[in-house]
């Protein structure tokens, strides 16, 4: 998804990258996501700007997130490489995220279920990935539609690989399990 998001044409001589985390819980996914693009850009030679949005209910959630300080079992999975570069030991058992990590994610609370949100620019890409599981199937397709307005025509949306969109709910295509894009591109 990077390099076809990267290949888009800039706007104001800037490229600019706007992704929004739903249901961030504790912040994991956001901070993964920027130390993804943090190597991408550093690898590919990028100049793209980029900001996260990491939302969530929980204001207990919010401030582990925004602490950025997680137990070693929670880290496991993220790559040597990208552990050592982005984050830094505390202790035997815990790491905290960089500070270059953190200066492009910013965390919010909201309320999936509101009407509308209070959002001025659309997102490129939106993770809302395990968040539908607890939904029934009219609220998931309300949820669907409402994230489709904040989406840009050609942006990516991410969802758990135990989750589906219907397929009569116009606007997205599949893509692979657990992504979907937005159809409405203006050729």
């Amino acid at each position: 998804v990077f390099p076809h998001l990267a290949a888009r044409p800039q706007v104001n001589d800037q490229q600019s990258l706007h992704i929004w985390s739903c249901g961030c819980s504790s912040g994991e996914e956001a901070y993964t996501l920027s130390m993804l693009l943090l190597d991408y850009l550093t690898e590919n030679n990028s100049f793209m700007t980029y900001r996260i949005l990491g939302t969530d209910i929980s204001l207990d959630a919010l401030t582990k997130a925004r602490q950025g300080v997680y137990n070693l079992k929670n880290i496991n999975n993220l790559p040597v490489r990208i552990k050592h570069q982005f984050m830094q030991a505390v202790s035997k058992d815990q790491w905290t995220v960089s500070g270059k990590v953190k200066s492009n994610v910013f965390f919010r609370r909201l309320n999936l279920m509101n009407t509308q949100y209070p959002f001025k620019n659309k997102f490129q890409i939106i993770f809302c990935r395990n968040v539908m599981i607890y939904f029934d199937k009219p609220t998931r397709n309300n949820l669907i539609d409402k994230l489709g307005r904040y989406l840009e025509p050609g942006g990516y949306l991410f969802i758990g690989l135990a989750e589906r969109l219907d397929h009569n709910l116009p606007h997205f295509r599949y893509v692979e399990p657990g992504i979907y894009q937005r159809t409405d591109v203006k050729s």
